[in-house]
């Protein structure tokens, strides 16, 4: 009986032994996706201003008929590029920040132009999402 409770041991110490190694491993190759998605944050804020005139460009007069969410996007990614024209003075944070207000002003555009041009779409969106 002392053998197998030694035995229990053994396995268990190996067993975490594993799992830190994994954790290191897992924790290693988030650190570099997070610096590869910082430095591509970096450089959507730094061409931002030329995206967010190419939008008020094309929506000219329209701009009222965009969703609230979208404008205060645009504004706010707007403030963000020209408070920190230098990106490097810019924190990870506020780089995701950038990132997550693009990926809202996309969704927000994309169910614009869909409601808009193809609202039949919408109908069928959800058998797409069925198993």
């Amino acid at each position: 009986m002392k053998r197998v409770f030694i035995l229990i041991a053994l396995i268990s110490l190996i067993g975490c032994s594993s799992a830190r190694e994994n954790l290191v491993k897992i924790s290693e190759s988030d650190l570099k996706n997070i610096e590869a998605i910082a430095d591509a944050s970096g450089n959507l804020l730094k061409a931002w201003p030329m995206y967010s005139g190419m939008i008020k460009g094309a929506l000219h007069g329209k701009m009222g008929e965009f969703p609230k969410d979208a404008l205060e996007a645009i504004r706010k990614l707007d403030l963000l590029a020209r408070e920190y024209g230098n990106i490097e003075g810019l924190s990870k944070e506020d780089l995701g920040y950038s990132l997550g207000l693009r990926i809202s002003l996309l969704g927000s555009t994309i169910k614009v132009a869909i409601q808009r041009y193809q609202p039949d779409l919408l109908e069928y969106l959800p058998l797409l999402f069925i198993n």
